[in-house]
């Protein structure tokens, strides 16, 4: 078994919490710009009528 270096896992582990709170923020932007296309055809299909 090969020991790392402690700074070495702590870098992985810092990487794996920002992974675990960007992740959602990612996913939470790509959802709301999915709503807002859906909203802007909707407003537009509304104004066509």
């Amino acid at each position: 078994m090969v020991e790392l270096p402690l700074e070495s896992h702590d870098q992985t582990v810092e990487m794996r919490e920002r992974l675990c709170i960007f992740t959602p923020i990612i996913e939470w932007e790509r959802l709301t710009k999915e709503r807002e296309r859906d909203t802007h055809s909707n407003l537009l299909s509304h104004i066509d009528l």
